[in-house]
C-alpha cells in the first residue's frame, strides 16, 4: 500500500484539478477534482526556504562536527564564509596535518539547489609550516583554480570510481534533500539529511582515505603553486596533477579543452602548437 508520502494525495477520482489556498498559507494547498471532491493536501518549500533550511541543518550539525574533526575557518584571504553576491551561501575549512598535508573543504549551498555540497581536497606543503596562522596573508586563490582543482572531490558524487549510475552511496546516501508531498514529509526529509550530514562528518576521515585511494597530494607552495613544476616534461607535469587521461581524450576531441589543460601546466604556447600539432 502507499503511503500519503508516496502518492501525495489520497486520490478519491481524476487527478487533474484546481489548486486552492488552504487557511491564507501560500505554501499549503488543497487539491479540488472537476467535481469539487476534495483530494488531499500538498507543501511546497519555497526557494528562500529551502536555503535557510540547508544552512540550518549545516550549521546545527555539520559545522560541530568539523570542528571536532579539527577543522577550522580558512585562513585565506580569499576564501568565502558567508552568503555570496548571488544569494547563495559558501564556506571553506581548513585543516593541516602533522606530515603538513592541508585539507580543504567547502561546503556550497546554493539557492534554487537541493543539495549540500561538501568536497574534499588535499596538498602537500613545505614541513616548515607548523599552523595555519602562518597562511593569514596569503590569498589561497590557486588552491581551488585548475590543475589543483581537478583533484576535487565532491562526497558522494566523486568519491568512487565507475558510474554514478551503478552506486547506492550516490543514489540513497546523498546530502540531497529529496522530494515531498506534504508538510510532514517534507519535515521527514530535512530530518534524513540532518543526520545523514552529522554522520557523515563525524566520521569525516572515511572520506581523507577515499581521497587518498583516488589521488596523490600535489607538493605546492603556502600560495597552491606546483613545486616545480617549470622542471617537468610535460607527461610528469600531466601525471602529477591526475590530467592524463582527460589530456588524452581532449587532444583528439576537444582541441581547445587540450589546450586550456597545457595552459594550466604552463607549458609554452610553441610547445602548445607542437604537441597538439601531431595529434
Amino acid at each position: 500500500m502507499l503511503s500519503i508520502e508516496a502518492v501525495a494525495i489520497t486520490l478519491t477520482g481524476k487527478i487533474d484539478g484546481l489548486y486552492m489556498d488552504v487557511g491564507g498559507n501560500h505554501n499549503e494547498q488543497s487539491i479540488i477534482d472537476n467535481s469539487g471532491n476534495f483530494m488531499g493536501l500538498f507543501y511546497r518549500a519555497t526557494d528562500r526556504e529551502l536555503l535557510e533550511i540547508r544552512r540550518k541543518i549545516f550549521f546545527d550539525r555539520g559545522l560541530p562536527m568539523l570542528s571536532k574533526n579539527g577543522y577550522e575557518k580558512s585562513p585565506f584571504s580569499a576564501a568565502n564564509f558567508g552568503k555570496d553576491n548571488t544569494g547563495s551561501y559558501s564556506y571553506e575549512f581548513c585543516k593541516l596535518t602533522e606530515n603538513s598535508l592541508l585539507q580543504i573543504v567547502s561546503v556550497h549551498i546554493i539557492k534554487g539547489d537541493k543539495w549540500i555540497q561538501i568536497s574534499l581536497n588535499i596538498f602537500q606543503l613545505d614541513n616548515e609550516i607548523k599552523g595555519l596562522r602562518q597562511l593569514n596573508q596569503v590569498n589561497g586563490i590557486e588552491f581551488i583554480l585548475p590543475p589543483n582543482s581537478v583533484s576535487n572531490m565532491r562526497l558522494h558524487v566523486d568519491d568512487f570510481k565507475g558510474m554514478p549510475l551503478f552506486n547506492y552511496d550516490f543514489w540513497f546516501k546523498n546530502h540531497k534533500l529529496k522530494s515531498y508531498f506534504t508538510k510532514n514529509g517534507f519535515d521527514k526529509r530535512v530530518k534524513r539529511l540532518s543526520k545523514r550530514i552529522e554522520r557523515d562528518l563525524t566520521d569525516f576521515d572515511k572520506y581523507v582515505s577515499r581521497w587518498l585511494k583516488l589521488h596523490n597530494p600535489v607538493a605546492t607552495t603556502i600560495e597552491g603553486k606546483i613545486k616545480g613544476l617549470n622542471a617537468m616534461t610535460v607527461n610528469e607535469r600531466l601525471n602529477i596533477t591526475g590530467l592524463t587521461k582527460q589530456f588524452e581524450e581532449a587532444r583528439h576531441k576537444n582541441k581547445e579543452y587540450a589546450t586550456n589543460i597545457l595552459k594550466w601546466l604552463e607549458v609554452d604556447e610553441l610547445s602548445i602548437k607542437t604537441i597538439l600539432g601531431k595529434s
